[in-house]
């Protein structure tokens, strides 16, 4: 039995963790930043010219579109990829919610670690 259910979180948490975890391996990372690079449909061509094996690209890109990061779209044969720019700019919200957070806790304890070493 799991420790913790689905509905134990609010939605925000389940997006950036689901984010995190879809980017958990250099390989999409390496991906994205293709992606991030390009304005445009890029060639699943591109991606092969990343010092990995054609088959790990295609699994990657594969497992990022069914969690709707990528759009795929077949011309003639040929794959190509883009940014789903609708679900980016949902994770990006909640992540910007979460970085000030973040960024909040460290700002006040280092106040406090330069408060309690005068």
């Amino acid at each position: 039995m799991p420790l913790f259910r689905q509905e134990d979180y609010n939605h925000h948490d389940v997006v950036i963790a689901d984010f995190f975890r879809i980017l958990a391996l250099p390989v999409r990372v390496s991906i994205l930043k293709v992606l991030l690079k390009s304005k445009d449909w890029v060639s699943d061509r591109e991606f092969y010219l990343l010092p990995l094996m054609p088959k790990s690209i295609d699994k990657h890109l594969h497992a990022m579109k069914l969690e709707k990061l990528i759009i795929r779209e077949k011309r003639r044969g040929e794959s190509f990829y883009k940014l789903n720019l609708e679900n980016i700019a949902a994770i990006t919200i909640n992540f910007e919610h979460f970085n000030n957070q973040l960024k909040h806790t460290i700002d006040t304890q280092i106040l406090e670690i330069n408060h309690v070493s005068k």
